[in-house]
């Protein structure tokens, strides 16, 4: 009797995760932060994995130009005339910095927050000492914005969203 009732629940655990895995949904083969995913918008979300993509295949470039992303720097990296279309902001942040957690948090559960056709990228703090010296960054929060060639065209601090925002020039 036990072997039959453990054949079936084995049975249904099988078709759970197949049934999961048809849904067109999978991340198999993906390679992205622990702490953020990127939700149906483009965005990131905290607390999963994320594509390797700023966008989903199904999105198109138009859609990338009507909301703001939020990217790693590792994806950015890897396709920056992806997140040409508008200005591109690198965001220090410390995983220990309480201000840093908190324009992360509002970043990812309300993606238009961001401002139309920005790409902000995520910028670790301790890891990324180049960037810090390249641009001259002594404290996390703080907001870079770059042009398409990488030069710094504006840096400021910045402890809410609304902060981001006021800071990036057109």
């Amino acid at each position: 009797m036990n072997k039959i009732i453990s054949f079936v629940a084995l049975s249904l655990v099988a078709a759970a995760t197949f049934s999961a895995c048809s849904s067109g949904n999978s991340m198999v083969g993906n390679s992205m932060s622990p702490t953020m995913t990127q939700a149906s918008s483009g965005t990131m979300t905290p607390d999963s994995k994320m594509s390797g993509s700023a966008m989903s295949p199904d999105h198109s470039m138009s859609d990338a130009m009507n909301s703001g992303t939020f990217i790693t720097y590792d994806q950015y990296a890897s396709d920056k005339m992806m997140h040409s279309h508008g200005p591109v902001v690198l965001f220090f942040n410390a995983s220990w910095c309480p201000d840093c957690k908190a324009i992360t948090e509002e970043l990812t559960s309300d993606p238009s927050s961001i401002p139309s056709g920005t790409t902000i990228v995520s910028v670790d703090y301790d890891s990324h000492t180049d960037l810090r010296q390249r641009y001259g960054v002594t404290m996390q929060h703080t907001f870079v914005q770059v042009d398409g060639d990488g030069n710094a065209l504006n840096t400021w601090s910045a402890t809410t969203v609304d902060d981001i925002a006021s800071g990036i020039k057109a």
